[in-house]
């Protein structure tokens, strides 16, 4: 078990990785550590970092870049469901097509409780157990929460699993926004209230690099011909957001 302290989003990607790494442990050749848990706190800088990291992938491993990102829009990005995943946002928006906003719903609540602990969402449908048209169908976002603690609004998400270096740094990009734009919205009605956007509490029950990661034509890159360089670009980052912040 993994409660690691991290103090930005790219410290949280370099912190998950490494253990991967060190460690060499999973199943089916993939590398992992289960469970892991870790709070974000919430700056400007690390969101801009965090996107500048996602730049340097594009550049520099484009095919798994492209990969991460088509995956990314059919969950984040897009309200239809594919035979390879079902879409997140559509489940939010529109959840089980019952015309559930689960978004609005929590306003609505938090309107009138604004400290409730009940401000909670699911990406997760029991029948997709039974729709699995394939191993990775199931969200591996399951669920989250909203908190109005000390001040600030936290943002709790839940997985199943995630595959770091593939899609780490989509799903993170994809909850702060979501973050911020649930903070906005409270903020139309509790402008009395002194509340900024706070951290992003991570839990896992699996983190995993696997052993090899797909590209377009049903073609993959494997682990060794990514992993070394995807480091070194995310180290890169990290050192150029640290010595920024000290100077």
């Amino acid at each position: 078990m993994s409660n690691i302290f991290v103090d930005s989003e790219l410290s949280y990607l370099f912190s998950a990785a490494n253990i991967c790494i060190e460690r060499k442990e999973g199943a089916d050749g993939a590398w992992q550590v289960a469970p892991f848990f870790c709070s974000i706190p919430f700056s400007e800088d690390s969101y801009e970092d965090m996107k500048k990291f996602a730049n340097s992938i594009e550049e520099e491993i484009s095919d798994l870049y492209s990969f991460g990102k088509r995956r990314a829009y059919k969950a984040f990005g897009n309200e239809v469901d594919s035979v390879t995943k079902p879409s997140y946002l559509k489940r939010i928006n529109n959840y089980n097509d019952d015309g559930i906003d689960q978004f609005e719903n929590i306003l609505s609540i938090s309107e009138k409780e604004f400290n409730s602990g009940g401000l909670v969402f699911s990406v997760f449908d029991p029948m997709d157990l039974i729709r699995r048209k394939r191993p990775g169908y199931v969200p591996c976002l399951v669920s989250g929460s909203f908190l109005v603690h000390n001040g600030e609004l936290q943002l709790n998400a839940f997985f199943r699993s995630q595959s770091v270096v593939e899609f780490g740094v989509f799903d993170l990009i994809f909850l702060r926004d979501f973050q911020r734009k649930m903070f906005e919205e409270i903020k139309k009605f509790r402008a009395e209230e002194d509340i900024s956007i706070g951290s992003l509490n991570l839990h896992f029950a699996r983190v995993i690099i696997q052993r090899r990661f797909a590209r377009s034509g049903k073609k993959y890159l494997k682990r060794e011909e990514v992993i070394n360089n995807w480091m070194s670009l995310l180290e890169i980052n990290l050192l150029e957001a640290r010595m920024r912040s000290f100077s």
